[in-house]
C-alpha cells in the first residue's frame, strides 16, 4: 500500500517505511527520519498544508484576488502614469491597478491563478520604466534532498514583495529577488518554518562554519 510524505510528499511503501508517527488516531508514513522529526515538531502546519493544495482554488475576479504594492523608478509626469496603469491593466488576470506619481508605487489587484508577479513587472518594465529590486544572499544547513529546496523555495516565495528565490543544494546557498521593504528577519523567519537554519554570517565565511557543523554532526554520529 502507498501512501504520501505529508512533509515533502513523496510516495511511500508502508509495508517496507522505516519511519511511522501517530497523530490523532492516524498513522503516517515519512522516507525519511528528518521529514518524520519536522512532522512531529508541528504536525498541524504540514496537515493544514495538504488541505490547501486539494482544494479547489479560487478564480473569482470580483472577490478574490492578491493586491500588492510595487515601486516604479522613471514616470516624470501624469502621462506616464496613464501609459504604466494601461499596460498592466491589459494583461490577462489583472483585476484593477492604481499608480501614483508622488510615491512612485504601483498599486496592482491580481488573480494569482491567471498571473505572477514577474509578468506584471516585464509588462511595466517594457512599457519603459523600472521596478527596482533587492537581493538577498542566505547560506542554509539542514537540507538534503530536492524535497528540502522546494519546501524553502515555497516558503520564501509566500513572503509578500518576493519575487523569486533560487536555493542550490549544493552550495547549500539561497538567492531572493524581492522589494526593498522586505526585510533579512523575514526571510529567515520563512526559512527556519519551513524546518531549516540560517547561518548568521557574512556569504563568503558561510562555508567555513557550515563545515564545522557537518564535523561536529559527523563525530557525533561516529
Amino acid at each position: 500500500m502507498k501512501a504520501t510524505d505529508p512533509v515533502c510528499k513523496m510516495t511511500v511503501d508502508t509495508e517496507t517505511a522505516k519511519f511511522k508517527t501517530e497523530y490523532d488516531g492516524e498513522s503516517y508514513f515519512f522516507c525519511a527520519e528528518g521529514c518524520k522529526n519536522k512532522f512531529e515538531r508541528s504536525p498541524l502546519t504540514y496537515l493544514n498544508e495538504s488541505k490547501e493544495t486539494i482544494a479547489e482554488p479560487s478564480h473569482s475576479k470580483k472577490g478574490g484576488g492578491i493586491e500588492i504594492s510595487l515601486p516604479v523608478t522613471g514616470m516624470s509626469c501624469a502621462s506616464c502614469v496613464g501609459k504604466v496603469e494601461k499596460a498592466i491593466g491589459e494583461l490577462d488576470g489583472v483585476i484593477e491597478s492604481t499608480v501614483n506619481l508622488a510615491t512612485e508605487k504601483a498599486t496592482i489587484k491580481y488573480d494569482p491563478a491567471m498571473i505572477d508577479t514577474n509578468k506584471i513587472i516585464d509588462r511595466i518594465k517594457s512599457s519603459g520604466y523600472d521596478v527596482p529590486l533587492q537581493t538577498t544572499k542566505l547560506a542554509i544547513s539542514g537540507m538534503s534532498c530536492a524535497s528540502c529546496v522546494a519546501a524553502i523555495e515555497k516558503s520564501l516565495g509566500g513572503i509578500e514583495g518576493v519575487t523569486s528565490a533560487s536555493v542550490n543544494l549544493a552550495t547549500e546557498r539561497a538567492a531572493i529577488s524581492h522589494f526593498g521593504g522586505v526585510s533579512l528577519g523575514e526571510l529567515k523567519s520563512a526559512i527556519e518554518n519551513a524546518g531549516y537554519a540560517v547561518i548568521d554570517a557574512d556569504i563568503e565565511e558561510a562555508g567555513d562554519i557550515e563545515r564545522e557543523i557537518r564535523e561536529r554532526e559527523y563525530i557525533k554520529l561516529k
